[in-house]
């Protein structure tokens, strides 16, 4: 009786850890596009077990083929906080995180080198980080539609910047840095609120040099 027992209760464990949930596949030509919250909590876990001592050696595989990606689409997810794990995907050249929750950013973000664009739009962030000037590969940054009051000195950096997209925010005034790139080609800034008419007149001329 105790053996039948016990072969029901391993019967039912063996159950529940093949039906516990696995993060998402990563496909071979390194494109991922998270299509639910619960799968992008998944994702980001099983990313961050990668890196932590003991971790399986699923774990490590896993771990191994995510860094590998080059796009990675988490948008329309409600996320709310992005963990400081994704500095780990080094070989990303397209984020896409618009339409979530995030107030804030890890300054691992700026681990991504190879990172060309990075789209923000409609969240809900105050501010970003200084560690994003050195993204010195980011072509496009879109952070639109956000609660923005301040753009950090640190964006002179990003030489190669050609389109940025700072509409809908509350940012009152722009770091002079901007007028050091001089690959700037396309700048919205409408719905915030400059100073003056002069001082939006100035930046103008700044940035079209």
């Amino acid at each position: 009786m105790g053996t039948t027992v016990l072969l029901i209760a391993l019967t039912i464990l063996l159950s529940n850890f093949s039906n516990a949930a696995k993060p998402p596949d990563i496909p071979h030509f390194k494109f991922l596009k998270i299509k639910a919250p619960d799968e992008c909590k998944i994702f980001f876990h099983a990313l961050w077990r990668g890196t932590q001592q003991g971790a399986t050696f699923e774990e490590i595989e896993y771990f191994k083929e995510a860094v590998r990606l080059v796009q990675l689409d988490c948008s329309n997810l409600e996320i709310e906080e992005l963990p400081q794990c994704i500095g780990s995907l080094v070989n990303l050249r397209i984020l896409k995180l618009k339409r979530n929750r995030l107030q804030s950013l890890p300054k691992e973000i700026g681990n991504l080198k190879f990172l060309g664009h990075l789209n923000l739009s409609y969240n809900q962030l105050e501010e970003l980080p200084c560690e994003v000037g050195r993204l010195e590969n980011l072509i496009g940054l879109n952070v639109k539609n956000n609660k923005l009051e301040t753009v950090p000195e640190e964006i002179g950096g990003l030489r190669l910047m050609a389109l940025l997209n700072l509409a809908n925010n509350n940012i009152s005034h722009l770091p002079l840095s901007l007028g050091l790139l001089t690959n700037l080609r396309r700048v919205k800034l409408k719905g915030n609120p400059f100073g003056s008419k002069a001082q939006l007149q100035n930046l103008m001329k700044l940035l079209k040099r």
